[in-house]
């Protein structure tokens, strides 16, 4: 493209000009002109000039018209040369100018410490920023060097011998502003107290608006770069936030270029082609302090920090990775998803199902053999087996029902997210049929967690699950589980007592039977008075019976049969009898868990025939009692076929004579 020149110095003369004989200026008193390098570069420059302490050279540019700001281009062909040495400083303390601009205010320097070529641009929000040198080359005292300072409407390119050495995107639209004075200065800064002056050789200064084609070229081919991807982003970035001086060169790590500064960090990844990436605070913090492992898992940054806001009004931030993602909120602080748990949990609802992560991605005890590894949440854990692939979170109580029974080691690898079990209804708020929400979930060893608002998580185990399952499950005669499995107390009137295990539901137990080898149901019952008989004597009997049921010495039903009716001269009997089958079912419930134990009461009379105001002789036949309870198994069969139960009656002591007995039966509920 065409270009204007401002400026175009040789050094052949204490008196310097365009070659058109603008901007004519004399060169500072102490100046020195020297032997140039000669041809050089497409160039002849015989001589060269060394503006020594009275640098620098000021040339006046203020009668020149600078139409815009978008692009222009400077050069300078010059020969470094160092200092005595010294041990203790490997070289300049400071910068070493060769060209300032104060109009487009721009600089090209060499850089203090070890020399190299850096330049800087003044733009009108982010002010002066400049290359980066971390992987620039030396500059090497007492060699020709020709410097280009190029920019191409928003990217700075610096150029050494022809060839670009560094870049530096600024963003969208920069806008590079005209300052004042309009002044060009040649070989150092016109500034009190800090020494600026090259210390060197100058053979050539240009200074122009465009850029030559040839090196227009060069810069297109830096905008696609990972050094101009992560500049652009830092400029982006900083009237947001400031991130500081780079604290290195960007590290190349499976194809993402990483820049720290002091403030976070800077990535861009060549698959993503288009944007670099940046992370501070809290989640750079602990993106750094992550174990190298869990770092690779992630793969490379594609997304900026994302923020929201609760509804408590605390603030949680994330950032996105190629295969996971860092989560960061003021209750859990910052820790990585990855992987297989990322990719099941970014489709299982997220951070508002499961809250944010307690922790990294660990191995879990017992469950490692199969290559795997957990992960808690806030409100649940997820799971990965590697063998095959897959991953599967434990929500709520659920979760905690698992951790509580001894977690993976106990019961095994998740099968499966938990499922909806159908089809248990219950009554609510006097609304009949009501399906309740009841959750499953499936673990290897054939356990299952069982979870309800009523009765909240309970792991039911393996041969109880088959049992359970085998009578209706949730939706069947025992409901939901409500206890965990537990050891019961040893039988004290057998010999040799084995240990034993139960589990309660809502209308049942079952128990491992250790003398039998079986799993075994119990459910809640209700008796029925099935018959009455008395020991025949010659006379019949007026008979009714008064019951009485305890349940760990707290009365729990006394009833008469028959019912007397109202009245002080009622009477009720069933007379003249030795035999009656009356098949009364009684009202109470018998609700059963693992330390249930009824106590049955039963006492049959004869009436005497008495009536009011005539005293009561009513005549004993007989009385007797049962316990049910865990031990005879509440009387209760297993195979399907109840068995009715008989109460011997006596007179006395139950060492007497048998009067009669009351039977019973059972009926399950």
């Amino acid at each position: 493209m065409p270009t204007n020149t401002i400026i175009d110095y040789f050094f052949n003369d204490r008196r310097v000009a365009n070659p058109d004989g603008t901007f004519a200026s004399l060169l500072p008193g102490r100046a020195q002109l020297v032997p140039g390098p000669g041809s050089f570069e497409e160039q002849i420059l015989p001589q060269a000039v060394i503006l020594g302490p009275d640098a620098p050279l000021v040339v006046d540019t203020s009668s020149y018209y600078i139409a815009g700001t978008a692009q222009f281009h400077a050069r300078v062909v010059f020969k470094y040369m160092a200092g005595p040495p010294n041990p203790l400083i490997p070289g300049p303390m400071f910068k070493q100018y060769l060209l300032h601009n104060d109009a487009i205010p721009f600089s090209l320097y060499l850089t203090e410490g070890v020399p190299r070529l850096a330049a800087a641009v003044r733009e009108a929000v982010v002010g002066s920023q400049a290359t980066e040198i971390f992987d620039t080359p030396e500059i090497v005292s007492g060699k020709w060097y020709s410097a280009d300072l190029v920019w191409d409407k928003d990217t700075l390119v610096t150029f050494l011998g022809g060839i670009p050495i560094s870049c530096h995107g600024f963003g969208r639209n920069p806008r590079v502003g005209i300052e004042n004075p309009q002044t060009i200065q040649i070989g150092g800064l016109k500034q009190p107290f800090v020494p600026t002056n090259f210390n060197g050789a100058i053979a050539a200064v240009k200074v122009e608006l465009g850029v030559p084609d040839t090196l227009k070229v060069e810069v297109d081919k830096q905008r696609n770069l990972p050094r101009w991807f992560i500049t652009t982003k830092l400029e982006t970035t900083r009237p947001l936030f400031n991130l500081g001086y780079p604290l290195g060169p960007a590290i190349n790590t499976d194809s993402t270029w990483t820049q720290q500064y002091r403030q976070g960090a800077i990535s861009f990844h060549y698959s993503l082609r288009e944007a670099a990436f940046e992370m501070h605070g809290d989640l750079w913090d602990a993106y750094k302090s992550l174990p190298e492992h869990i770092k690779f898992g992630l793969g490379y940054q594609d997304s900026d920090e994302n923020a929201w806001t609760e509804a408590n009004n605390r603030v949680d931030r994330s950032i996105q990775f190629s295969n996971g993602t860092l989560q960061w909120s003021q209750a859990t602080g910052s820790h990585a998803i990855l992987g297989q748990i990322w990719k099941d949990w970014s489709g299982d609802g997220l951070v508002v199902k499961w809250g944010f992560p307690l922790e990294n991605q660990k191995s879990e005890d017992g469950f490692i053999a199969q290559g795997g590894v957990s992960q808690r949440f806030q409100l649940g854990t997820w799971y990965l087996r590697r063998d095959p692939l897959h991953a599967v979170g434990v929500y709520g109580a659920i979760d905690d029902a698992l951790r509580a029974a001894g977690g993976v080691s106990k019961l095994g690898y998740p099968l499966r997210s938990e499922e909806k079990v159908p089809g248990v209804k219950i009554n609510l708020f006097g609304v009949e049929g009501v399906e309740m929400d009841v959750r499953k979930q499936d673990f290897e060893t054939g356990a299952a967690v069982f979870w309800s608002f009523i009765t909240g998580g309970h792991v039911v185990f393996r041969d109880f699950k088959d049992k359970y399952v085998a009578v209706g499950g949730p939706a069947g005669v025992l409901g939901l589980p409500t206890t965990e499995q537990v050891n019961l107390p040893l039988d004290t009137d057998v010999h040799e007592p084995k240990p034993r295990w139960g589990q309660g539901f809502q209308r049942g137990i079952i128990v491992w039977n250790p003398y039998t080898n079986q799993v075994e149901v119990f459910r809640q019952f209700q008796l029925r008075l099935i018959s009455i008989s008395a020991r025949p004597d010659g006379e019949k009997k007026d008979m009714y019976i008064s019951i009485q049921i305890e349940r760990d010495g707290s009365n729990v039903f006394n009833g008469r049969y028959p019912p007397l009716p109202p009245g002080n001269n009622a009477e009720a009997y069933w007379g003249d009898q030795d035999f009656v089958a009356p098949r009364i079912l009684l009202p109470p419930m018998l609700r059963i868990d693992m330390s249930a134990k009824y106590l049955l009461r039963v006492l049959v009379m004869d009436d005497d025939d008495s009536v009011w105001p005539l005293p009561n002789h009513d005549d004993e036949v007989g009385k007797g009692s049962e316990v049910l309870n865990l031990r005879n198994g509440f009387k209760q069969s297993q195979d399907g076929v109840q068995i009715p139960f008989s109460i011997a009656l006596f007179k006395g002591t139950a060492f007497g004579t048998t009067e009669g007995e009351v039977t019973f039966g059972v009926e399950l509920v």
